[in-house]
C-alpha cells in the first residue's frame, strides 16, 4: 500500500491506497483506508511499547555489532596493510631489474601496476566501509536513546514535531505495520 495525503482544514491526513493493479494496467484500487486512525492507534502501540528494558536489549544488540564492526575493520585493515606490502615488493622489483632488459622491465612494471591498482581498492573500500560504521552510539546518543522512552508522547504530540520528523521517528523504531481485517 501507498499513502496519499489530502488536506482538510490546512492540515494534511493520509490514506492507505492498494493501487499497484491501477497503475500497472489501469484496473480499480483494490482497497483505500483512512489513515489518520491507523496513524494514531500506531503511534499508541509505539508508545506503549517502548520501555527501557526494550531500549537497553536494543542498544545492547547495537554494542555488539559495534563489537563485530571493530573486528572486521581489523580484518579490512590488514588486507590494507596486505596490499601496501605486495605494492612494496612489486616496486622494489621493478626498480632493481636490468634497464636493458626490456621486456622483464615491462612485466615487472605492469605486475606493479597491478599492485598499485589492488592497493588503491583495498584503501577505497577500507575508508568507505569505515565511513558506513562511523555512526556507533556512544554514551551521550545512548542517554539521550533512554531518555526518549519518557519524552516519546511528548515529543510525538508537540506541535512544533513536524510530520516528517515524526515519521522519521517511526521509522527509525518500527520495521513494517500489518493490518488485519479486525
Amino acid at each position: 500500500m501507498t499513502v496519499r495525503y489530502h488536506e482538510r482544514q490546512g492540515h494534511l491526513y493520509p490514506d492507505y491506497v492498494c493501487q499497484r493493479e491501477h497503475i500497472d494496467h489501469a484496473a480499480p484500487r483494490c482497497q483505500q483506508l483512512p489513515g489518520h486512525a491507523i496513524d494514531a492507534a500506531v503511534a499508541e502501540l509505539l508508545a506503549a511499547r517502548l520501555t527501557p528494558l526494550q531500549l537497553e536489549v536494543a542498544l545492547a544488540v547495537q554494542q555488539e555489532l559495534a563489537d563485530r564492526q571493530d573486528e572486521a575493520d581489523a580484518l579490512r585493515a590488514q588486507q590494507v596493510a596486505r596490499a601496501q606490502y605486495e605494492a612494496d615488493l612489486a616496486g622494489q622489483r621493478y626498480r632493481r631489474v636490468d634497464p636493458n632488459n626490456r621486456l622483464v622491465g615491462a612485466s615487472l612494471e605492469a605486475e606493479w601496476n597491478a599492485a598499485l591498482g589492488a592497493l588503491q581498492e583495498a584503501q577505497a573500500e577500507y575508508a568507505a566501509q569505515r565511513e558506513r560504521e562511523r555512526l556507533l552510539v556512544n554514551e551521550e546518543v545512548r542517554a539521550q536513546v533512554m531518555a526518549l522512552t519518557h519524552d516519546f508522547p511528548r515529543v510525538c504530540q508537540d506541535p512544533h514535531t513536524t510530520d516528517h520528523d515524526r515519521k522519521r521517528l517511526a521509522r527509525l523504531l518500527i520495521e513494517d505495520v500489518t493490518l488485519t481485517p479486525e
